[in-house]
């Protein structure tokens, strides 16, 4: 029996192998002989050839991957980096926003009763007529009001800083309140942005220095009286 060779040169030359689907199948080509590539299994001789049955009947010979091992195209990967490009200018937006917005400071009545005993003023901002029913007994205390009663309804007093500026410096210690608590942030976030540093909101307002049975003054009822 004798011993069996591959096909001759002559064979090889005349087979279209430079196609890119058959360069991979060479090797097996001129090893098994014929013209059917034994790994892709389609007539190396001819120019069709699926690339994916390509992919899945051929052997992996290193780590690297087949373009078809991702399912997304040029377009999707396109969108992905549209997408990345979108949040991070979303995220980098938002860090500026909360740089902008001024950091309040919020002690409670109780740190408040006792910082009014030394150098702090307190600046009352709600209306002139809550401020007569009864406001905190301090020191020194002043009323400013944020926002004014109108026919219309409660609206933003549009002199509150201008107000603010005439009675009080950006160097002082000044401690901000109000009815319980929402005017006086509003009011004291605007305070930090005009750049008064020393300020602080009273959280609670004068619901809870009345909660807690500390001192009040009522002006209406001493004026009735």
């Amino acid at each position: 029996m004798g011993v069996e060779r591959p096909p001759p040169l002559w064979v090889y030359s005349q087979v279209d192998v430079l196609n890119t689907f058959h360069l991979n199948c060479v090797d097996s080509w001129l090893t098994k002989w014929g013209t059917s590539c034994p790994v892709c299994k389609h007539d190396i001789r001819t120019q069709t050839m699926s690339s994916e049955a390509h992919k899945r009947d051929s052997p992996r010979t290193g780590p690297c991957l087949h373009r078809s091992d991702f399912p997304c195209d040029i377009e999707w990967g396109n969108h992905v980096g549209i997408s990345i490009a979108f949040i991070f200018s979303f995220l980098l937006y938002f860090f500026v926003i909360q740089k902008m917005i001024p950091e309040v400071v919020t002690v409670d009545v109780s740190q408040a009763k006792t910082l009014l005993q030394s150098d702090h003023q307190y600046l009352d901002v709600r209306t002139e007529e809550e401020f007569r029913r009864g406001h905190c007994v301090a020191p020194k205390i002043l009323n400013v009001p944020y926002m004014l009663n109108t026919p219309q309804g409660r609206v933003k007093n549009p002199n509150f800083l201008d107000q603010v500026s005439s009675l009080l410096s950006p160097t002082d210690y000044i401690l901000v309140g109000c009815q319980s608590g929402a005017r006086s942030l509003n009011a004291t976030s605007e305070l930090v942005a005009a750049g008064y540093k020393k300020v602080r909101n009273i959280g609670g307002g004068y619901l809870a220095w009345v909660d807690q049975s500390f001192p009040i003054n009522k002006e209406q009822q001493q004026s009735t009286n």
